[in-house]
């Protein structure tokens, strides 16, 4: 899932500069639609669905990638303008999991293992980290997807859960 502050899920969507596909309602509309064209792009099958939710501090966009990583790639968030910030986090099939925190084109802090944070700011998120219950000590248990998901909550005050995703309607691109 990818978290951007400041654009529409169009405005945000429209920068991978791909044909729009028509909306979908729900997260079982956007996993079980069969697209007639999809991307293949460095040998994976790339599909996003956004929807605009409500943070701690207005509206953001929530992007939910099938097999895809957007905000995880400099090429997708670098080009962001000034004055936006936004959060990433993924877990595959194999339990391979990363998290990133962008803000204004800048990439502050990134890690697959919390004790293993780089980016301009590595430190930065550390406070915050504790308080939702990742424990960064050398035997600190991994938190996995929920602390990251706590984590980016903490961050944008977007409360992701099984509702807001089955019954949100998706602005969709493959890319």
């Amino acid at each position: 899932m990818t978290y951007m502050k400041g654009r529409t899920p169009c405005e945000f969507l429209a920068r991978l500069g791909v044909t729009r596909y028509p909306d979908q309602e729900g997260l079982r509309g956007l996993s079980s639609t069969r697209w007639t064209d999809p991307l293949d792009i460095e040998d994976h099958w790339q599909f996003i669905g956004a929807t605009q939710v409500l943070g701690r501090d207005g509206p953001w966009s929530l992007a939910v990638e099938l097999n895809g990583w957007i905000g995880d790639s400099s090429k997708y968030m670098e080009p962001v303008p000034t004055a936006t910030r936004a959060l990433f986090h993924y877990q595959n099939a194999s339990g391979t999991t990363s998290f990133n925190w962008w803000t204004d084109s800048e990439l502050r802090t990134t890690f697959e293992w919390p004790r293993k944070r780089r980016g301009s700011t590595p430190g930065d998120l550390v406070e915050v980290m504790q308080r939702v219950g990742f424990d960064l000590s050398l035997q600190g248990q991994e938190v996995g997807q929920p602390g990251r998901l706590a984590l980016a909550e903490e961050l944008s005050g977007v409360r992701v859960s099984a509702e807001l995703l089955a019954n949100s309607s998706y602005a969709c691109w493959p890319w």
